[in-house]
């Protein structure tokens, strides 16, 4: 196949998947929220395998932003609610200008904050491995326990059953959500299970579930339920 051929057979897988999330909303029941949550595009430090915090979006993410953008134009939504992280930012100002819909920023969906310590450092690195090991350990334990600066379990657990509360009580029926993996994956185990939810229910979820950058997860709540309608959707970036 062409390269021709091939980029005009994504585009037509584009518009065929953007049209079936576009009609979710016409077809499902009234009364349902609907989340529709979008990893942030590649950032530098996906792009190094570095533990970051606040990166910007690399050539690649920038890209991947406009691609999510586009399919983002053919879905019925009527807010968008972000991480004021400056990667997750960038990708929500870039679907905002293709949708022209409003923008809120909320620290309640910006991604887990770890130990300071090991923000910068390779995932090779011989230190990030030790503390990291270190906080999986302690977590299985006591998920009340700090290493040193870091969002310990319990106080992860607990930002996304505020978050979760926030976008509930909105008055908006139909929200796209621009976050991280690791926050976006906690909120759905607190779905899930709630005050429930334990660490290693959450590393379970978290090593099984991959999540591509401006992969497309769908949730709805009905009657205080939720249910996952769709996970990792990223058939818009093709052969990327």
């Amino acid at each position: 196949m062409t390269a021709r051929n091939k980029f005009g057979l994504t585009k037509l897988l584009c518009r065929r998947m953007s049209y079936t999330l576009y009609v979710l909303r016409f077809t499902f029941y009234d009364g349902v929220m609907r989340l529709y949550c979008v990893r942030h595009g590649e950032a530098r430090q996906n792009e190094e395998r570095l533990m970051g915090e606040d990166d910007e979006l690399s050539p690649r993410g920038i890209e991947q932003a406009e691609i999510i953008a586009k399919r983002c134009a053919a879905i019925a939504f009527d807010i968008i609610i972000a991480s004021p992280f400056r990667r997750a930012r960038q990708t929500a100002e870039t679907i905002r200008r293709a949708t022209k819909r409003d923008v809120v920023y909320s620290d309640l969906v910006r991604e887990r904050r770890w130990p300071s310590l090991i923000v910068g450092k390779l995932v090779t690195d011989p230190l990030y491995r030790e503390v990291r090991h270190i906080l999986h350990q302690h977590n299985l334990s006591d998920p009340s326990w700090h290493h040193s600066d870091e969002e310990n379990f319990l106080e992860l657990r607990a930002r996304a059953a505020d978050a979760v509360h926030f976008l509930a009580s909105r008055k908006e029926e139909n929200i796209l959500l621009v976050s991280h993996s690791a926050f976006l994956k906690a909120m759905i185990v607190w779905m899930m299970k709630g005050e429930r939810a334990t660490y290693q229910d959450y590393m379970d979820f978290y090593q099984f579930a991959h999540l591509t950058n401006t992969g497309i997860t769908v949730l709805e709540q009905n009657n205080d339920a939720w249910k996952m309608m769709v996970w990792n959707d990223h058939i818009h970036l093709g052969a990327y």
